[in-house]
């Protein structure tokens, strides 16, 4: 039993390095808020090669020395997946560019790529992100706030 495991971690770590993409990603989310703190878990466990660094919104200084082109509101409104050269791509568009980087959701990441489904990504994404600024993460810290002035 150990031993099959321990050969599929290998054989998977061995598919992360011949095919996906080498670069790391910054993923921007806000760490206050239930649902995006479950989703970078998800990531955060799906990345075996760590590909993907999580930076929490709410330390914003360190997302915007890192990042200065980078607009809080923005971040706030999206998770945000940026590039080392300082592309950023906002909600659906940074799945696709983390889900490039995590074999598991390579499926999806050729899917993706048909406009209809594209659409259909774009609208759901939107209503789940709205609908967690409108109602709230279910926890008290989840209103939206402005990054502290130093």
């Amino acid at each position: 039993m150990i031993r099959i495991s321990w050969l599929r971690r290998r054989s998977y770590q061995l598919l992360l390095r011949l095919f996906s993409c080498k670069t790391r990603v910054d993923v921007i989310f806000d760490g206050q808020c239930r649902l995006c703190r479950r989703t970078a878990r998800t990531l955060r466990m799906l990345d075996l090669a760590h590909r993907l660094r999580f930076v929490d919104l709410r330390h914003w200084h360190r997302v915007e020395t890192r990042h200065p082109g980078l607009d809080f509101e923005a971040c706030q409104r999206d998770m945000h997946a940026v590039l080392p050269n300082g592309r950023s791509y906002p909600a659906v568009a940074g799945y696709l560019c983390m889900s490039w980087r995590l074999p598991p959701l390579w499926p999806m990441a050729v899917a993706l790529q048909l406009p209809p489904l594209r659409r259909l990504a774009d609208r759901a994404y939107r209503r789940v992100a709205d609908r967690r600024r409108r109602e709230g993460c279910g926890d008290e810290s989840c209103p939206v706030h402005r990054p502290p002035r130093d």
